[in-house]
């Protein structure tokens, strides 16, 4: 073993000496990577690891002593086999360290780890495994990183050619796009490889077949387009001017629209390359035509279009004030209108440019004249119009009252109306402000005289009106009652004059209105009451409805004749039949007390059962000759 050790010792100087020599002091000393600051450490510390791997599952092995000092760091090293995998695939990650007493792994595995070992690991994307391996000296860790490829995908393309279809000596363009390759060949009416994606710009003379196969982990994929060429179709050309008539400053514009042309070139009233359809605004000084070639692959065509010039007619121009005429502080619009103009200006009572028509408030202090100039390229207009302003007018008031005579209790309406004002106020029989003009309802208690003063920024104005009131007249009142006896019913009726209402009193109630008529049945002799009110008091009559009593009604039905008398004896005798003897005479009925009425106007018209009797004497006496 002493043997093994000498001959370590005596390789590991010629190793260091080879290695000095080889790569120089400077790389040497980046290729021990910090194991150690010396070239015979750096050496010494590989040495040791070689001797490590070697002892591995040879128990009968030892590491020399040298390598076992107490002063030494401890030594690691991992790998992994295979180091590329693709997802779902695993590999072998091995590690040897010496002269360690413990090692722990972290990164993308953790936890404890053996002195010596290898684990079988399947990550899921690419990842990086340490193990660090320490002693009483110090620790040292080592890392392996193992790649992870996504699985193989199948290729896709996608291969086109835009347009499919083409003129001769037009271009299309070839567009591929692959996934999941890594190269590309073109075949067909192309050749050589091709990016995995791209274009390209291709003018077939004839109809071509264009290939292209794309290869990948996934294996292969290929497409074709065929690109038609039709020969080349005639060349046509519109091209118009519009308007084709303009005043002179004014313009026109020119469109053009070719088909199956390449190229287009201006002559005549312009020039130079123009594209193949498209538009251009001119201004011509006088008549001018404009002449449009184009070429194509199918020949040349041509077109001319010609605008006309006319001269510019002079300019019209209408300028007026409405109304001509105001009060100071009053306004008036200025209106125009032009025709055949560019520009106005405004001079006398106003100033500034102007557009070619419109209105404006004018508000002069004093008559005032405003002048227009329009102009354009045929000329210039000019027009004037005076506004006349006068003063303000004194305020003027109107104020009546209708009627103007009523009687008291009654109303009048007065009436007013202002010029020229800007507030009225009331005075005399009323107050407080007024409207510029209105009415309103008064009833005076007596003849009263009503102003109105208005007041306007030239001065003010006033005006009166009187009510004259009128005592009014006493109600009248007529009420009758027909018949004045009855032994049935009887009819009341009314009449009033300068009433305003009645109420019914004593035999009857309510209010039966100012003139009426109402039926009645009394049981007994009753005496019926109006009274009826007005402005200038009240008036009351009575009327008394007269029954004729039942007894005499009895004794006069048994007569076969009967003879009636008066109080002057004057006797009628009254045959009922040839053959019936004359009956007595009816019994006189003593007379009753009259009713005195409260009002001497009605006071004949109760009557008294005496003189019911004599009315139903008469009454009996005329049935009889009847």
């Amino acid at each position: 073993m002493s043997r093994l050790h000498s001959i370590t010792k005596s390789c590991a100087t010629v190793f260091a000496i080879s290695v000095f020599v080889f790569m120089g002091s400077a790389q040497l000393a980046s290729a021990a990577g910090g194991y150690a600051s010396s070239i015979n450490d750096y050496v010494h510390s590989r040495m040791c690891e070689s001797f490590a791997r070697l002892t591995v599952g040879r128990p009968q092995l030892s590491l020399p002593a040298f390598c076992g000092s107490d002063s030494s760091r401890p030594t690691v090293d991992i790998s992994a086999s295979p180091t590329i995998i693709t997802v779902g695939q695993s590999a072998v990650v091995s590690w040897i360290s010496g002269s360690a007493t413990s090692c722990a792994a972290s990164g993308s595995w953790n936890g404890s780890k053996a002195l010596n070992g290898s684990e079988s690991v399947s990550p899921a994307t690419t990842a990086t495994y340490t193990i660090s391996c320490t002693n009483a000296n110090g620790s040292t860790s080592d890392s392996v990183t193992i790649i992870v490829n996504a699985i193989p995908q199948n290729p896709s393309l996608a291969f086109s050619a835009s347009p499919t279809t083409i003129t001769q000596g037009s271009t299309t363009v070839l567009t591929w796009s692959s996934v999941g390759t890594t190269g590309c060949t073109a075949t067909g009416g192309w050749s050589g490889s091709r990016a995995v994606s791209g274009s390209q710009a291709f003018s077939p003379t004839t109809s071509t077949d264009y290939g292209i196969t794309c290869t990948g982990a996934g294996g292969a994929i290929s497409g074709t387009t065929t690109v038609t060429v039709v020969p080349a179709l005639v060349p046509t050309l519109t091209f118009t001017a519009t308007p084709s008539n303009i005043m002179l400053g004014a313009t026109s514009t020119l469109v053009w629209n070719s088909n199956n042309t390449v190229a287009c070139v201006a002559s005549g009233g312009w020039s130079g390359a123009r594209a193949v359809s498209g538009s251009l605004i001119v201004s011509p000084a006088t008549t001018t035509s404009y002449v449009l070639s184009c070429s194509g692959l199918g020949g040349n065509t041509q077109a001319t279009t010609t605008v006309t010039v006319n001269p510019l007619p002079m300019p019209t121009l209408t300028f007026v004030a409405a109304p001509s005429s105001i009060l100071i502080g009053a306004t008036s619009t200025l209106t125009w209108s032009s025709t055949n103009t560019a520009s106005c200006v405004a001079s006398g009572g106003w100033s500034g440019a102007r557009t070619l028509s419109g209105s404006t408030i004018a508000s002069p202090g004093t008559t005032t004249t405003y002048v227009l100039t329009c102009h354009s390229l045929g000329g210039h207009v000019q027009a004037t119009t005076t506004i006349a302003v006068t003063p303000i007018p004194m305020p003027t008031v109107t104020l009546t009252g209708v009627p103007g005579t009523i009687q008291n209790g009654a109303t009048s309406t007065l009436s007013w109306s202002s010029t020229n004002a800007s507030s009225c106020n009331a005075a005399g029989g009323w107050s407080g402000a007024k409207t510029l003009s209105g009415s309103s309802i008064v009833s005076p208690a007596t003849t009263t005289v009503y102003a109105l003063n208005c007041i306007g920024s030239s001065g003010a104005g006033s005006a009166t009106t009187t009510v004259v009131v009128t005592a009014a007249p006493m109600p009248t009142l007529t009420f009758s009652a027909t018949p004045a006896t009855t032994t049935g019913t009887s009819t009341l009726a009314w009449v009033s004059v300068h009433a305003t209402s009645c109420s019914a009193s004593l035999g009857w109630s309510g209010s039966p209105g100012l003139s009426g008529t109402l039926i009645v049945s009394p049981a007994t002799t009753t005496v019926y009451v109006l009274d009826c009110h007005g402005l200038g008091g009240h008036v009351q009559a009575t009327t008394t409805v007269g029954i004729v009593p039942t007894l005499a009604l009895s004794f006069l039905s048994r007569l076969g004749s009967a003879q009636v008398t008066d109080e002057t004896n004057d006797v009628a005798s009254v045959s009922s039949s040839p053959s019936v003897p004359d009956a007595p005479s009816a019994p006189d009925v003593p007379d009753s007390p009259e009713i005195q009425p409260e009002n001497e106007d009605v006071k004949n018209e109760i009557t008294s059962p005496s003189s019911l009797m004599k009315q139903l004497r008469s009454d009996m006496a005329g049935r009889a000759r009847r």
